[in-house]
């Protein structure tokens, strides 16, 4: 009896240090595993009681206050992200109604050169022509598919439009920013007496 009752009594306290151990020492880790598991997930709402002042409490603040500046971090960054977002979208519709305005204009202006009683044509980079209106066709005796493209030298060739080349050429190589004269020319429809007018045209590129 007295050996059964030292060994019952053995297996009860051994019971109770296990209970013990496992309430004390491998709950807290186990919930710390598991908060880290759920933290490496994304989920950084998860939190850890703090009940004690020892390592697994010291490691439990440590964790809570590391989520805790990864979720603060996490909204910061989602902030931004929408904050650009936003701003890109704006900037996008901006350009767009900028782009469709310039479009507007620039076929608003197509439509005045082409339809006004003055021949106009402009050129570009290079010295060739850009714009020729159907009045410009008419004056000259030359298509404006035969004329775009080309440099007025190619376009308006000959003793008889030299003068034309030489009024535009003035502005042309920046040797004036205006230019007009009276210029008379050998047509095909006769000799004509023309005014012939030259001006800079100042943008994004000067032409």
């Amino acid at each position: 009896l007295l050996y059964g009752g030292v060994s019952l009594s053995f297996v009860l306290v051994l019971l109770l240090l296990n209970l013990l151990l496992s309430r004390i020492v491998l709950a807290p880790v186990r919930r710390v595993h598991d908060a880290m598991a759920r933290a490496a997930t994304g989920d950084l709402q998860a939190r850890l009681p703090v009940h004690s002042r020892d390592e697994v409490g010291s490691m439990a603040e440590s964790f809570n206050r590391m989520v805790g500046e990864l979720e603060a971090s996490r909204r910061q960054i989602e902030g931004y992200s929408r904050n650009l977002e936003s701003m890109v979208e704006a900037r996008t519709g901006e350009l767009r109604a900028s782009q469709a305005s310039l479009l507007a204009l620039k076929n608003h202006l197509a439509t005045v050169i082409a339809n006004v009683g003055t021949g106009v044509l402009s050129l570009g980079d290079g010295g060739r022509i850009e714009t020729f209106n159907e009045r410009a066709s008419e004056i000259l005796s030359l298509a404006p598919e035969g004329a775009r493209g080309r440099t007025l030298e190619e376009a308006l060739g000959g003793a008889a439009t030299a003068r034309i080349v030489e009024v535009v050429s003035a502005v042309r190589d920046g040797r004036e920013a205006w230019s007009e004269a009276q210029v008379m020319c050998d047509l095909p429809q006769g000799r004509r007496t023309l005014a012939v007018a030259a001006s800079a045209l100042r943008g994004e590129s000067q032409r």
